[in-house]
């Protein structure tokens, strides 16, 4: 994994402790522990990485989806075999 300095720990910890559940089953009325700081902008698109505003709490599923979401918006999707 790629190494997270000590400032994004610190943004991360208490992006949790603000948002400690899911932003996105929220928006479905599921409340569900959010284990994941998730840049909503990445960062290699300029997303600012420690800007709480650029940061929302994500559960495992919807970060692994959106990640899912990304990977295929800008590398070739798998094909089907």
């Amino acid at each position: 994994g790629s190494h997270k300095p000590p400032e994004w720990l610190f943004v991360r910890k208490r992006q949790l402790a603000e948002h400690p559940f899911c932003e996105e089953c929220m928006k479905r009325g599921q409340v569900v522990r959010a284990v994941i700081v998730d840049h909503i902008r990445p960062i290699k698109q300029g997303g600012q990485p420690f800007a709480p505003s650029n940061l929302q709490s994500l559960c495992w599923s919807c970060h692994s989806r959106k990640s899912a979401e990304e990977g295929s918006r800008w590398r070739t999707p798998p094909r089907k075999g």
